[in-house]
This record gives structure tokens, sequence and C-alpha cells, in this order.
């Protein structure tokens, strides 16, 4: 059965309180007409149940000449945080409006609280404005307003769209991750560097002075001792290091994935953690001015991370591939990694080609780091096995808890 179709407030209108209640005391009079034989009775009730009736036609008939222009034509904001919304109103000739207006909404319950439209004396512009916060990641278009048209009795009503919808975009939440696993070089200008926890050579160990905040893990005693003040480990890295990202985008690697959107609108809590961890890991490596490249195991759907804002709103549109399950993009890449290349992978469960391809990719990087959302064991014994450090996670896992885990 087809799916029935929204009404239109501009083509329909509706009775309030008070038309009701006049609708019923006429039904109520014809018919105590008709039961007691009071022909006066039949005056009043068709007098009560014609007046709203001619109140609707008016209502339908009625056509402003207003105006409601938005204040931006698209908005973005990450997941969890409060927009502002605004409007401005401009009534033209013809009657007032009824004193309220709302604004669609693409979530339930479909539109905003009622607020009161007032327009100030002496002039016909009123600023519109409210707070939303959006339950869901996505791309969506709020609007039209709806401002309330009723007859001077106040019988029908009236919800009149007016102005163009605003796009809305929903960002996964970027979170700040800590600076002390990759920040930027002192030295060297554009040179990056990453902190590592392995052990390396004494030609690629630099030290410096101890600030406070270092991990005590880091100090370098032998050259505390030659300095005469605590000093701690550096790695430095060549100036032509990257950062690679894999994101598992595709559907069978995500258990909780379902092919039909719940109302909520989630497909898979697991998914939308790692698309948390890949805005908080493209935020932090971007301010930190290191190149990084986001990869995805199905069919490409991010922009380049050079284009940032597109980038972004491609993180709030991106959906679970259930195309080609079976194939991993992944497993068809020949990547060669220049020196000081960290890899990253997000993902969930992993199928055997894409876990190969991973766990053949790790050793060629300088240092190769799994954020593991409910994933099994073997997955992460067969990564660790090549030299993977594997961060299990659950879907309420924090992102910088996760994160630190790497000082772990």
């Amino acid at each position: 059965m087809a799916a029935a179709r929204r009404r239109d407030p501009a083509r329909t209108s509706r009775l309030t309180l008070r038309g009701g209640v006049t609708l019923l005391v006429g039904a109520a009079a014809l018919a105590s007409a008709y039961i007691l034989g009071w022909p006066e009775l039949v005056i009043l009730g068709c007098f009560a149940v014609a007046l709203p009736l001619l109140a609707a036609l008016f209502v339908l008939s009625f056509r402003p000449r207003w105006t409601v222009s938005r204040s931006s034509a698209s908005v973005v904001v990450p997941l969890g945080s409060t927009a502002v919304l605004r409007a401005s109103f401009v009534a033209g000739t013809g009657r007032r409006p009824a004193g309220v207006w709302q604004d669609r909404l693409p979530w339930p319950p479909g539109v905003t609280e009622e607020s009161p439209l007032r327009l100030p004396r002496g002039g016909s512009t009123a600023s519109l404005s409210y707070r939303i916060t959006p339950p869901r990641r996505g791309i969506f278009e709020v609007g039209p307003l709806l401002v309330a048209v009723a007859d001077p009795f106040g019988l029908t009503r009236r919800d009149l769209p007016l102005g163009p919808v605003q796009r809305l975009v929903v960002t996964p939440e970027a979170v700040p991750l800590a600076a002390d696993v990759l920040a930027l070089a002192p030295e060297g200008g554009s040179a990056h560097r990453f902190h590592q926890h392995a052990v390396v050579g004494d030609d690629d160990l630099m030290t410096r002075a101890y600030r406070p905040g270092d991990a005590l893990r880091r100090v370098h005693w032998r050259s505390s001792a030659r300095q005469g003040e605590l000093m701690v480990r550096e790695n430095e890295l060549p100036n032509n290091a990257e950062a690679l990202i894999v994101l598992d985008t595709r559907g069978s690697g995500y258990p909780d994935a379902s092919r039909n959107r719940r109302p909520d609108g989630v497909e898979s809590e697991s998914f939308e953690w790692a698309l948390r961890m890949t805005a908080s890991l493209t935020e932090h490596l971007t301010n930190a001015g290191v190149p990084a490249r986001v990869i995805e195991t199905a069919p490409p759907q991010l922009p380049p991370l050079s284009r940032h804002a597109e980038f972004r709103e491609g993180l709030a549109a991106i959906r679970l591939s259930f195309a080609g399950e079976g194939l991993s993009w992944l497993s068809q890449l020949d990547y060669r990694s220049p020196a000081g290349t960290v890899l990253f992978a997000i993902a969930a469960g992993l199928d055997d080609a894409t876990a190969r391809r991973l766990a053949e990719l790790g050793p060629s990087c300088d240092r190769a780091v799994a954020f593991l959302v409910d994933a099994t064991d073997s997955v992460a014994e067969r990564l660790g096995r090549a030299g993977w450090s594997c961060i299990p996670v659950h879907p309420d896992t924090p992102i910088a808890t996760a994160w630190q885990a790497l000082d772990g």
C-alpha cells in the first residue's frame, strides 16, 4: 500500500477549540430541534454550523503578501551540539497573521513548538530565531516556515508555509585529541613529529627538556644524567611523513548494521562510532599540519580531505554500502607508503581479504594502529601478529579514551 501523503497546511484548515465548540453547539441545537420539536433551535443550529464552515472558506481563500528570508542557505553543526536558526518575517499588504509561527523539521514531531510572532510597533518586520539540537547525523532540509492564519472570530486556522527551506548539515562530533600523540615538530618548519612508543635506534632518537605533563616513561635517563636535568625522548620522522586512515564502510563489516534505517535514522551504532573517530582524527591531523588520506573499503563516498568543508559534509551524508559486500576495495589498493607513514584503521568485523590486506600494509608503515569496534579476538590477534597496535572499543567508548589508550 502506498504511503499516505503528508497533509499540505497551505491547502487545509482546521478548527480551533472555539470553532469546534461552536460546531458542536450547532449540531446539538439541530438534534434538539428534531427531538423536542422546537423550530427556533433550527435557526440557531444552522447559524452555529455554518459559521465555522464560512470561516474555513475565508481562511482558504486568503492570499497574504508576506515574505520570509533565511539568515543563511546552509548551517553546519556537529552532532550533539545546538544550532541557532534565524529568519526574518516581513508583513506586506493584507491582514496580519494570527500571532504564532512554527518551522518544519525532518524528524518527529515534524514541527517546532509554536512561538509568538511579535511584529514591532510602527514596523512590519520581525526577526525569528530558535535553537535546535539534531537527533542524528545527516543532511536535512528545515522549513519552510509555518505562519498561522485565522479568521476574525478565531474559529479556524491555517498554517501557511512561507520562505525557502534551510539546509542543515549535521556532522559527526569531532572530539579534541591529546596533542602528545601527534604534534608539529618545534624545528624544521613543516616537519612533522609522531611520538613513538616502540623501541627505535639511537640515530632516530632526539631528546628535549622535560615539560610538565610529559609522561615519566619517556624520560631518557642517560641523557638526563649527562645534561644534569630531566630529558625526554622524541622521535623525529622524515618531512614526507603522512597518515593513512582506512575506514570500513561495508555493511557486512558491522554486525549491528541494518539495511533499513530505524526510526531514529541510525544504521549502526558501531559505524557511528567509527565516523566520530574519523572526524576527530582527521581534524587532529589537519590542525597539526600532517598530510592525511582516508581510504574506504567500499566504493568511495568521501571527497579528499584537502577539501575540508566538502569532507565534513561527506561524513554527514555517508552511508554503509551493501553492494558487493564480499569485495573489499582495500584488497585492490596498490599502496607503497613513504618512510614515516602512520596507518590508522577504523573497523568492526573484518573479512579475510580486508584483514589480510591490512596485515600486509602494517609492516610497511612506521606505525599501524587499529581501532576495532566490538570486533572478535581473532581479528585483533591476526593484526597484532602483523605488528599492529589494536585498541578494542565499544560504541559507547569515549573517543578521547580510545585515543589515550595509545599511551598504554
